[in-house]
């Protein structure tokens, strides 16, 4: 009887498990409508993506830096894809990857600047880069297809020399952005069940405890 209760206690528990919530903000640019060096982009060419955090960023948030806060991100320009395992965040110092909030929650301003790996100056990269509102930088989503980083800084490339990039210039706003809440059962190997299904299950296995009990008295009075 012992080892029901155990497994009645276990198995409650399991189900009251708090659940876990996750927020992902998703990202649209207006399509580019300039382009350097033949690259790979057209008119239809833009910036989308995707980042995800623990919980939804809080309101009147100031300029800050949330690169540690990230449960995972993924950029695209069409033609390359920016994600935790390819990319470093470039340009730290000055735009890393920084958000801020209004009043409501949402996003106003930000700089996400994404680059391919380097190692040392000279070496060559691609980057996707979405910015507004940041200090005298000008608003702009740009894909660069082929650079040279120039010098380093804090791990990664600080300043770049672009030879193929597109981009749109005309500016973007907090619109661009869009919120989706998700929630995840820590519990999730454990089937839900409602409240009714659960209290047959409970009362299924004190049957079973009840069964065992009994035929343990049982053998006791054969003995």
């Amino acid at each position: 009887m012992t080892k029901v209760r155990c497994w009645i206690a276990l198995f409650i528990a399991a189900y009251a498990l708090p659940a876990f919530a996750s927020v992902t903000y998703t990202y649209r640019s207006p399509n580019f409508n300039e382009f350097w060096g033949n690259p790979p982009y057209t008119t239809a060419s833009h910036i989308s993506g995707t980042f995800t955090l623990a919980a939804p960023l809080p309101a009147n948030l100031p300029q800050s830096e949330i690169s540690s806060q990230l449960l995972g991100y993924s950029f695209t320009d069409g033609f390359q894809t920016r994600t935790p395992s390819n990319t470093q965040v470039c340009a730290r110092e000055l735009y890393g990857f920084r958000v801020s909030t209004d009043a409501s929650g949402r996003i106003v301003t930000w700089a996400i600047t994404l680059c391919s790996p380097v190692t040392a100056a000279g070496d060559p990269l691609t980057a996707i880069f979405t910015i507004h509102g940041f200090a005298s930088a000008t608003n702009e989503d740009a894909g660069i297809s082929e650079a040279t980083c120039d010098f380093l800084r804090l791990g990664s490339c600080a300043s770049m020399t672009s030879t193929k990039w597109g981009r749109n210039s005309n500016g973007n706003d907090e619109t661009s952005w869009s919120i989706q809440a998700e929630t995840t059962d820590v519990g999730a190997s454990i089937p839900a069940l409602n409240e009714l299904s659960l209290a047959a299950l409970v009362a299924a296995l004190l049957g079973v405890g009840l069964v065992a009990l009994r035929r343990r008295e049982h053998d006791d009075h054969c003995d």
